[in-house]
């Protein structure tokens, strides 16, 4: 709310709300509901943007989405079958958020620090992603390698992710998500956007059709 608070501050709108709203937050107060609906009336803004979105975030200015695999595109967990081999669940929503993204134009990836290294490629190229890598390999310094590629810059990156080896790529990146089941470290994180959906269950589709898509 703060930070919306002050991009609506900075534009000079609707200053003298704004400004008791902020002097209430700086002064740890309750907040008064009435001061938030007289701004959202005066903004024409729904009450739910002003509190959970990001309104200096434009989303064309997100080019790629990067996200990890186990955890976030799965519920974390692995079938075995008695042969060895094993197996993995994907969520078919998040399959065709990953379609929304790349028809609005996004480049989409996926690093897996995994090791079903064919379960997931296979899924990456089910899906028309054009950069996967699972592996061993700091992730930070595998998506550098395809901005480097892409001329693209961190900050037109949204990234989603649910553990600690995700924290470097969601520190910087332009946008970070996790899912609500993701580990307290991340969660935790100021940067990081938490989402309704667990893992596996949606978390990637709802990051797309409510964040990325606007």
């Amino acid at each position: 709310l703060a930070a919306n608070l002050q991009y609506l501050q900075s534009r000079g709108l609707s200053s003298l709300t704004v400004d008791a709203l902020l002097e209430a937050i700086g002064r740890k107060e309750a907040i008064d509901l009435r001061l938030l609906m007289q701004l959202c009336t005066a903004e024409d803004l729904l009450l739910h943007d002003l509190l959970e979105k990001d309104l200096s975030f434009n989303p064309q200015d997100i080019k790629l989405l990067v996200m990890d695999c186990d955890g976030v595109l799965t519920r974390g967990e692995m079938i075995v079958n008695q042969d060895g081999s094993s197996s993995k669940v994907f969520n078919v929503k998040d399959g065709m958020g990953i379609k929304l993204a790349q028809e609005a134009g996004m480049h989409t990836a996926i690093i897996s620090a995994g090791t079903s290294t064919g379960i997931v490629e296979s899924r990456a190229q089910h899906l028309g992603i054009s950069h996967c890598y699972v592996g061993k390999r700091p992730k930070l310094a595998v998506l550098e390698e395809w901005l480097a590629e892409l001329n693209l810059s961190l900050a037109q990156v949204a990234y989603i992710g649910d553990d600690v080896n995700d924290l470097p790529i969601l520190e910087k990146a332009g946008l970070a998500f996790c899912p609500n089941n993701a580990v307290s470290a991340v969660k935790k994180h100021p940067k990081v956007r938490i989402l309704k959906s667990l893992g596996g269950e949606g978390c990637l589709r709802e990051m797309v059709e409510e964040y990325l898509l606007g």
